[in-house]
């Protein structure tokens, strides 16, 4: 997944769909604060569109469950 969602990057750097879901695949795999930045980044370009409302509101809850403060 994570290289399915790096090849989609290359094809749009700012898809936030792609870093979110990239985002998870790095937690997944255990690369926890790498990931959280990936979503982060995401939630970023997302915005407050609401197009991305589902995705936002996913991400945020990575965020929120995995982050280290």
């Amino acid at each position: 997944a994570d290289e399915y969602y790096g090849f989609s990057l290359q094809l749009d750097k700012d898809d936030p769909m792609s870093w979110v879901y990239r985002g998870e695949a790095r937690i997944m795999s255990g690369a926890i604060d790498a990931g959280v930045e990936l979503v982060k980044k995401g939630l970023s370009l997302a915005g407050n569109k609401p197009e991305f409302k589902d995705l936002c509101d996913r991400g945020k809850v990575l965020v929120k469950q995995f982050a280290r403060v």
